[in-house]
């Protein structure tokens, strides 16, 4: 059997951690929170740009100092922070989907483009299901579902 595994995307503070966490409660999924992937990236990948608390600003901290910034930060520092940060995080829910059965991520940094990268990755790996959250709704493509079907999607 493949293994499962739900990313959760959506906008800050929409309820992709409160899913997560009820995902987790009820035993349905091993859960990796991608905001504490990136602080621990940045502080030992790029300490000069951690401070400590940064766990507080995570997302306006990526959309400011990272996120598009690979022309700057190669002319500036001979780096692709943002490739680099996306290999890293694609590593880590390798390694989380390749312990775990049924494992869920959760994140603002889950953007298109990185959930891209996860899928193609994971493909051969886990059956993975990108679950958008919008003011504690999920959706599945177009398709609203229930927080039973979101489990069922581990299962």
């Amino acid at each position: 059997m493949k293994k499962r595994l739900i990313l959760l995307t959506g906008l800050p503070r929409q309820g992709k951690t409160h899913l997560m966490t009820r995902l987790e409660r009820e035993a349905v999924c091993t859960g990796l929170r991608v905001d504490a992937v990136y602080c621990d990236f940045i502080k030992t990948q790029c300490p000069a740009m951690y401070f400590e608390n940064l766990p507080d600003y995570v997302g306006p901290h990526y959309d400011s100092m990272i996120e598009g910034l690979d022309a700057y930060s190669f002319s500036k520092y001979g780096r692709y922070f943002d490739a680099e940060w996306r290999a890293h995080l694609v590593r880590r829910i390798q390694n989380h989907a390749t312990e775990n059965d049924r494992s869920v991520v959760d994140g603002y940094l889950m953007k298109a483009r990185v959930v891209d990268q996860i899928q193609g990755a994971l493909a051969p790996l886990a059956r993975v299901h990108a679950v958008s959250v919008e003011g504690r709704r999920y959706f599945l493509g177009r398709k609203e579902l229930t927080f039973e079907q979101v489990a069922e999607l581990a299962r």
